[in-house]
């Protein structure tokens, strides 16, 4: 069972104001930002800034084998090559944000429930941060000896 963190708000843990990418952006700067920003995943947001998905290096991993797959099979038969990909071809949608006053000890259950290693803030569907699993580290590291509400006996 995940640790409370009843008096912690999402938003005073989170990263604020993170780099985010459209749903148009080609993998060719998706590894360019991640690289620059050394960061394992970016949010995809629309024009307006509404949260669309998360694109993470696994995925953008995924599509380069299955590219370099498919170039070898063109060559064979000197086909054209493709167009690149693009972030909303490989961005995962199925990471629901939270809004920026979900407590941490609701993120800990969730995080923990679902395995997500990042989950976007949100306020009226725009993404206004993003939290890590390093971030809750973090939190934890800070906190010290401060007192923290288990719902159960799990270890820290």
């Amino acid at each position: 069972e995940a640790i409370l963190f009843t008096g912690t708000l999402v938003e005073e843990v989170m990263t604020p104001a993170p780099v985010a990418i459209g749903p148009d952006t080609p993998i060719s700067e998706i590894v360019r930002r991640l690289a620059d920003l050394g960061t394992k995943s970016l949010p995809v947001t629309d024009s307006e800034g509404t949260y669309l998905g998360l694109v993470d290096q696994e995925a953008v991993m995924v599509r380069l084998a299955q590219d370099l797959a498919a170039q070898r099979r063109r060559f064979a038969g000197l086909r054209a090559s493709p167009t690149e990909a693009e972030a909303a071809s490989i961005m995962v949608s199925g990471i629901a944000p939270v809004e920026r006053g979900t407590t941490v000890g609701a993120l800990l259950e969730r995080l923990a429930m679902r395995r997500a290693r990042v989950v976007p803030v949100t306020e009226a569907g725009r993404l206004i941060g993003i939290i890590t699993r390093t971030d809750l580290i973090r939190l934890l590291l800070d906190r010290g000896g401060a007192p923290i509400e288990s719902s159960g006996d799990a270890p820290i």
